[in-house]
C-alpha cells in the first residue's frame, strides 16, 4: 500500500467516527457502536503507522541514525557475529530504526520508566523508588546479560551539522568478507593476555561477561582480519561489557 493509499484509508476511517458521533445523544447500543468503531480506527491507525514503518528499508534506517558513531560500530559486531546487543536509553532517538536493522537481536530499555533519566533533553518525572523497581525487573536484568551493552545518546546540534557516515553497505560488505573466510582458532598476544587479567580483576567481570567478552573479541579481530586478537580488539570487546548496572 503506497503512502497514498494509506492516507486514504485514513480519512475514510476518520469520516465514518465523524458520522456516527454527529449523531448525537441515543440509545445504548449506538454508544457502543461509536466505541467500536473509535477503537477500530485506532487499531487501524496503529497498523498502517506500522506498515509506513516497515517501508523503511535498512539502509534507510541507518542513515537516519543522528551522531552515535559508538553505536553504529557496535551494531556491526553484533551483525557479525550475531551477538545479541542491548542499547540503554530514549526510544524516541531511535529505536525503531534499530529494530530495522537488528530485529531479534536487540533488546532496547530506557534507563528509567520514563525513558527521561540522564537525558539533556528530557526531563525525568520517576521518583528514585520507582527507577530502583524498574532497575530490579526481570525485563530490565535480562538485558544486562547480553554480550554486547552500549548507551545511546541524544543527538547534538554538531551531529546534525556533521558529516554523513560510512554507508550500511559499506558495513555489510565488511561483514560479509568476514564470513567468506574461515579464520584460525584467534590467539592472545601477551599485552592481550594481561590486559585481559586486569580487568578481571578491577572490574569484577562474572564468568558470564568473560565468555561474552572472548566470543566478541574473536569478532572483533575477524572484521578487521586478524588471526590475532590484538590488545585493541580485546579493548572493544571489554567497552561492551564495562556498563555502569547502577546508573
Amino acid at each position: 500500500m503506497d503512502n497514498k493509499g494509506i492516507e486514504l484509508v485514513k480519512d475514510l476511517l476518520a469520516e465514518l467516527v465523524i458520522n456516527i458521533e454527529e449523531r448525537g445523544p441515543c440509545d445504548h447500543s449506538v454508544n457502543v457502536c461509536v466505541c467500536a468503531w473509535v477503537n477500530l480506527r485506532e487499531k487501524t491507525e496503529n497498523y498502517l503507522q506500522s506498515l509506513e514503518k516497515t517501508k523503511i528499508t535498512t539502509s534507510e534506517a541507518w542513515q537516519k541514525i543522528v551522531g552515535n558513531e559508538h553505536i553504529k560500530r557496535a551494531i556491526e559486531v553484533s551483525l557479525a557475529g550475531q551477538h545479541p546487543i542491548t542499547i540503554i536509553g530514549n526510544p524516541d532517538n531511535g529505536e525503531e530504526y534499530f529494530e530495522i536493522i537488528l530485529g531479534d537481536l536487540l533488546s532496547f530499555v530506557k534507563q528509567c520508566p520514563c525513558g527521561g533519566f540522564m537525558e539533556y533533553n528530557k526531563e525525568c518525572t520517576c521518583t528514585k523508588s520507582k527507577i530502583e523497581k524498574y532497575r530490579t525487573s526481570k525485563e530490565f536484568q535480562k538485558s544486562l546479560k547480553n554480550p554486547i551493552i552500549i548507551r545511546l545518546f541524544p543527538p547534538t546540534m554538531f551531529d546534525y551539522q556533521g558529516k554523513e557516515g560510512e554507508s550500511f553497505r559499506d558495513v555489510m560488505n565488511r561483514i560479509n568478507r568476514k564470513m567468506d573466510r574461515s579464520y584460525p582458532a584467534p590467539a592472545l598476544d601477551k599485552p592481550s593476555l594481561y590486559l585481559l587479567n586486569t580487568a578481571i580483576e578491577r572490574l569484577g567481570l562474572s564468568l558470564l561477561q568473560v565468555k561474552h567478552i572472548e566470543n566478541v573479541r574473536k569478532t572483533i579481530a575477524e572484521l578487521a582480519n586478524s588471526d590475532t586478537i590484538l590488545s585493541h580488539h580485546l579493548s572493544e570487546a571489554i567497552q561492551y561489557q564495562n556498563i555502569d548496572r547502577n546508573s
